[in-house]
């Protein structure tokens, strides 16, 4: 969740005047998380891409009570896993 908080602070001219990110580019990521929803956000817990989607989901303000349900029962299937192989 702490990513998604820090991806909550940035501004969109951020994109623009550091990472030189076109508007018309931000606003077509923007029609893609429409598309897909929050779906993408179930997989937080995967190494190296899990912490950027957090951001991104963030960044776009997408809503913090749905983030965190489809975030935490990804994370809960994942121990449950873990705690299945480990047990065997």
């Amino acid at each position: 969740m702490s990513c998604y908080f820090l991806g909550r602070l940035g501004k969109w001219s951020w994109l623009t005047r550091y990472f030189k990110i076109e508007k018309s580019s931000i606003e077509a990521h923007k029609l893609k998380l429409d598309r897909f929803g929050l779906w993408p956000s179930f997989f937080c817990w995967l190494p190296i891409i899990g912490d950027p989607l957090a951001v991104y989901y963030g960044f776009m303000r997408s809503s913090i009570l749905t983030f965190s349900l489809f975030m935490g029962f990804g994370k809960l299937l994942r121990y449950i896993f873990i705690l299945y192989i480990v047990d065997l």
